[in-house]
């Protein structure tokens, strides 16, 4: 076995090395830094690190609910709602709630430091294919409204943007009907 063999060895090694890191890096929802290139360009500054994207799906959500106001789940391929305490289920548009969910799967937001955990109160619930959990919290702070995901605080228009559009997600129509 020659140099070249050994040298394609190596290059891919070091290729699935890259792809595994940006694949973590996606999931978690932390900046992308490739440490070859930052030996090559300088370094992220600080401010770089105070805007971060919230991954809200890591994986297929199958319910979202926002405390006491409304549930919407995924049923045998189709979405449905319920609000608050009320047993009565709504059929809603499958388009539109995939398409909200490709718009606010993942949230630009900007960190925020030394918020209060016990001023949080939960506000979002997510499930997952996966049988795993997430949940944002809410907090008001100085005319702010403040969001954790994941234990770190943050604020996020965006973010507020998705709740509004979720409360209005359209109910399905009539097939035939536009």
């Amino acid at each position: 076995m020659g140099a070249s063999y050994w040298l394609r060895v190596v290059m891919m090694i070091l290729a699935f090395i890259g792809i595994v890191m940006t694949i973590r890096n996606l999931n978690t929802g932390k900046p992308i830094v490739n440490p070859f290139v930052g030996m090559l360009t300088q370094a992220p500054t600080a401010e770089s690190h105070a805007d971060v994207t919230m991954n809200l799906c890591p994986t297929r959500a199958t319910s979202l609910e926002v405390a006491g106001v409304a549930r919407v789940f995924e049923e045998k391929m189709k979405w449905y709602r319920t609000k608050g305490s009320s047993d009565a289920i709504e059929a809603l548009d499958i388009i539109a709630v995939e398409q909200w969910f490709a718009k606010y799967c993942s949230i630009k937001g900007t960190k925020t430091e030394g918020e209060d955990v016990a001023a949080f109160a939960p506000l979002l619930e997510l499930k997952y294919v996966d049988g795993s959990t997430g949940q944002i919290d809410r907090a008001d702070k100085a005319g702010q409204t403040l969001f954790r995901w994941n234990g770190q605080s943050l604020l996020s228009p965006g973010l507020e943007e998705a709740l509004l559009k979720f409360s209005a997600l359209p109910s399905a129509k009539a097939p035939g009907t536009h």
